[in-house]
This record gives structure tokens, sequence and C-alpha cells, in this order.
């Protein structure tokens, strides 16, 4: 669920609803499986998840990097952008 999250905030039509698209720019998908849980099981490395109804509507990924954070894949249903979620 969260692959179809992700792809669907950055790629392909369903992301021109919102402000995170690539879909100009890029082809193809932004995350898949492997490559999402590959980040996922990493030491120092988090994915927090939002949900509505048990469904996936937002997450964002965190990684410690020594005393910093990376944060990357901020991503929010594209029809809720905008929505002060």
């Amino acid at each position: 669920m969260l692959v179809a999250l992700i792809n669907s905030a950055y790629r392909g039509d369903s992301s021109k609803a919102g402000w995170t698209t690539e879909a100009d720019l890029l082809g193809g998908q932004r995350v898949d499986v492997e490559g999402l849980t590959e980040m996922m099981v990493r030491p120092g490395n988090v994915m927090l998840v939002h949900e509505r109804n048990h469904v996936p509507v937002a997450c964002v990924h965190l990684e410690q990097t020594g005393e910093d954070c990376y944060l990357g894949l901020l991503t929010i249903q594209p029809t809720l952008q905008r929505a002060g979620l």
C-alpha cells in the first residue's frame, strides 16, 4: 500500500492532482516494493505513516545520518494535498 501511495504522489496522472508530481520530468515508478523494503530495514531508518480508516494517506522517510537526519519521500495522497494534513 505504501508503494502505491508514494507512486501516486510522484508519478503518473494521479500525481498531477497535487504539488509533488514528477510526472512531466520522469517516467516509471518512484519506488518499488524491494527498494522500499531495503530502505526501511536498514538501521537508523524509519517510515512514519498516517492512516485514515486503516489506509495510508501520508508518509515520510527519516534516516539518521550521524547527528543529523535525512527527510525524504514526504508523501501525501494527491487529492489531500493543500488540505492541511
